[in-house]
Parts: C-alpha cells; sequence; structure tokens
C-alpha cells in the first residue's frame, strides 16, 4: 500500500509540469491561437509552475521520511508522505528552487548561444559559427560543473527532512559528505536511472517497482554516510 501510494506521489509530481501542454492542446483544437488560447496557457503555465514549487520539494522530502523511518525499522503509516508540509516546509522548497537555478546557470549560457549559433548558421555560416563555438566551450566547461554539483547535493532534501537543516547547510553538509566518494555516489546515480528507466519500458508496470527500489537505495546510501549522526553532531560539520 505504501509503495504504490509513492508511485502515486511521484506521477502526480511528473505530471504537474504537463498540465500546461495539455490545456495548449485542448484549447488549441477548440480555440486556435486566439488571446483568449494564449492567455489559457500563459496563466496555467505560472499556476503549474508556482505548484510544482511549491508541492515538489516537500513531498519529495516525505518520500525520503517515510522510507527512512522503515529503514530504521520505526513505525511510518501514509501520512508520513506528508511529512515535508510539516518539517522545514520552507527548507525543502529552497533546496528544490537553488539546485534548479545554479544548476540551469551552469549550463544555459551555452545552451543559449548553441541554439542560437545553429538558427543563425542557416542564415549566415559565418557569424553562426562565431556564435556557435564559443557556446559549445561554454557546454563543455559548464556541463560537467553542473553534474559534478548535482551529484554532490544529492542526500540535500534527505538532511533537511532528517537533520532539520537549512537548504544551504544541508547542500554544504551534503556535498562534503559525497566528495571524498563522488564517483561512486555518480555512479549509484546512473544505476538508479537505468533501473527507472527500465521499469518505464515495461510499459510502465517496472515503476511500480523501480522507483521504490530507487528511492531505498539512495537512502540506504544516505544512511551509511549520515545516518549515524545525531542532528547536533550533524550541525557541528556545517561549514565549508
Amino acid at each position: 500500500m505504501l509503495f504504490r501510494s509513492v508511485l502515486l506521489i511521484e506521477f502526480a509530481i511528473n505530471m504537474i509540469g504537463s498540465v500546461p501542454r495539455f490545456l495548449f492542446r485542448a484549447v488549441h483544437a477548440h480555440a486556435g491561437f486566439g488571446i483568449a488560447a494564449i492567455g489559457v496557457v500563459v496563466v496555467s503555465s505560472l499556476v503549474s509552475i508556482v505548484a510544482a514549487i511549491v508541492v515538489t520539494g516537500p513531498l519529495n522530502g516525505g518520500l525520503y521520511w517515510l522510507f527512512l523511518r522503515r529503514l530504521r525499522g520505526e513505525a511510518a503509516e501514509i501520512q508520513d508522505i506528508f511529512a515535508g508540509f510539516r518539517r522545514r516546509f520552507v527548507d525543502l522548497i529552497l533546496v528544490t528552487i537553488v539546485k534548479g537555478v545554479l544548476g540551469m546557470a551552469c549550463v544555459l549560457p551555452g545552451a543559449v548561444l548553441t541554439g542560437i549559433g545553429v538558427g543563425v548558421l542557416h542564415v549566415h555560416r559565418g557569424a553562426g559559427v562565431g556564435l556557435l563555438v564559443p557556446g559549445v566551450l561554454l557546454l563543455l566547461v559548464g556541463l560537467p560543473i553542473s553534474i559534478y554539483l548535482g551529484v554532490g547535493w544529492i542526500f540535500s532534501l534527505a538532511l533537511v527532512i532528517d537533520k532539520q537543516l537549512g537548504f544551504w547547510d544541508a547542500m554544504k553538509l551534503s556535498r562534503r559528505g559525497v566528495s571524498g566518494q563522488w564517483w561512486a555516489a555518480f555512479g549509484l546515480l546512473i544505476v538508479c536511472g537505468l533501473l527507472c528507466f527500465a521499469g518505464f519500458l515495461l510499459c510502465c508496470v517496472g515503476l511500480l517497482v523501480a522507483i521504490p527500489l530507487t528511492i531505498a537505495t539512495l537512502l540506504f546510501a544516505y544512511e551509511d554516510v549520515f545516518g549515524g549522526q545525531s542532528t547536533a553532531s550533524t550541525a557541528t560539520a556545517q561549514t565549508v
């Protein structure tokens, strides 16, 4: 029952970002590209973005809290999924926002220049190459940095919900905990990604197993790194 609830929550999180696309298709099919259609899409997009920002972090934090309690042999109930709305609600939101913004900032300049360069290349070859080359170079620099930081922050949400840390302290501590075994954490994320992809290929039925197993695997790793530390001892390790 708990695993099925986990899957439904994860599905709901992923569907939030798809709402504008479905509304756009529906409005376009019945009303074309009129002002009303554009207004509906813009408003729904803003609403879905805000909803995703407000809901995603706390819900994922609640899922982590549920699994951590089960891993520790504690009594876990379905309402623990919503613990993120009671425990460090704002910090869980900020972790999600800051991780996304900083990760995107690493690749956005290169992606924008590359995209513009490709577009201009069809019109003016010399100008297109002049934008394309620095864009690709920026991507080659920014993408590894984004990946490095993303792996380093893998335990941020768990630290917020479990150790009751602020968002920035959790991100710093996560990066410190992963720094000595970064490649192992990177490999773990790849395996989890492949597992979820395989579950998706099995007509999505495999996700019933893949998603809970992925969360449990990540939290086993979290327990191995941070599980033995009390909240007080964790707080003393927050400086970079």
